[in-house]
């Protein structure tokens, strides 16, 4: 004799999902964010240059800083470096961090006080307050390259003048935010119909979404050369944290699901040629070799469910009402 316990898909009755009523952010791309763009294009082409003249840290000057901080006379771990570049002002470390570099010289040594708030990068930050010592390395400023009809050659064989350029932009941030705005409406109309049925979710599926995001921030702490021990992340503090979002989730995708199977949405042969078709556009590689790609790294399921949710998702937009509104009533609604 033996007993066995199996995790079933939970069974839950699902109606009245069509019709619902859905806002939609209305597309705007200004001039402004066409220049920011521009800006951001020339950064990246720009040269340093150490500051060879006698002068305190400006904004806008990048800074190698060697750094430790303290919480209550005790080292916070993954809060130091012995030589760490970043442009002041820009934001990417903490603001008040880079303020208070302004006006210092190189080999100047100081120690101030920075309040985290409740959500920065570093969780394990979130509302303390840290002491920091600092000692200027070096100071470089950025010679930004000639915004001219020479410049915009440089970026392109499409691109001849410098209006060219500011329209390539223009459309490839429409792209962008049209992709985005269709994201989250689709998010905001399935919340919508999720929030109409309950159910137990299966621990397993949970769990697994679980590790998906935690791979993620181990992922994106690689790319930065860092790690979870370094950025003073505990593994189970982390799951903890992300649990919270990952059970929406699961239960986004188990809707999906029934919803998709309750009205035979399938993938076809043509749906997932017509995937792979977008795909390569996107990274300039032949369709037939992302989808050997796909096959030979046993990724051609996980993609036909990632079509599949989308063709569903489709399928629900399309009984929808969707109004539009401007962002700002979104982001509102969203604070």
């Amino acid at each position: 004799r033996y007993t066995a316990v199996l995790e079933v898909k939970p069974e839950f009755e699902l109606k009245d999902y069509q019709g619902f009523s859905v806002e939609k952010e209305i597309l705007s791309v200004t001039d402004e964010d066409v220049e920011k763009q521009v800006e951001e294009i020339r950064r990246s082409r720009g040269t340093l240059h150490t500051v060879e003249e006698d002068r305190g840290v400006q904004e806008g000057d990048y800074v190698a800083v060697r750094y430790e901080g303290y919480e209550d006379d005790q080292p916070v771990a993954g809060l130091q470096s012995d030589n760490h570049m970043l442009r002041v002002g820009s934001g990417e470390f903490h603001p008040d961090f880079e303020k208070r570099l302004v006006g210092l010289k190189k080999g100047s040594q100081e120690s101030f006080r920075v309040s985290f708030e409740d959500d920065p990068r570093n969780r394990n930050l979130a509302g303390k307050t840290v002491d920091f010592q600092v000692e200027v390395l070096d100071m470089k400023e950025m010679e930004l390259p000639a915004l001219d009809d020479t410049f915009a050659k440089s970026l392109g064989e499409t691109v001849e003048t410098l209006e060219d350029m500011r329209g390539e932009i223009r459309k490839e941030l429409t792209k962008r935010e049209e992709r985005r705005i269709d994201q989250e409406m689709k998010t905001r109309l399935l919340q919508k119909i999720c929030d109409t049925v309950e159910f137990e979710l299966p621990e397993s599926l949970v769990e697994e979404e679980l590790n998906r995001a935690v791979e993620s921030v181990q992922q994106n702490l690689s790319r930065s050369g860092s790690n979870l021990e370094d950025s003073g992340l505990d593994v189970v503090k982390l799951r903890q944290d992300l649990r919270s979002p990952a059970e929406p989730r699961v239960k986004r995708m188990l809707v999906l699901s029934e919803i998709a199977q309750q009205n035979q949405i399938e993938v076809t042969d043509e749906d997932l040629s017509q995937g792979f078709a977008e795909l390569a556009e996107g990274i300039g590689q032949e369709p037939e070799l992302i989808r050997r790609y796909y096959e030979a790294n046993n990724l051609l399921d996980s993609y036909k469910d990632k079509l599949l949710e989308e063709k569903t998702l489709n399928y629900l937009v399309e009984g929808a009402n969707i109004f539009e509104v401007e962002a700002d009533k979104i982001n509102k609604e969203k604070s």
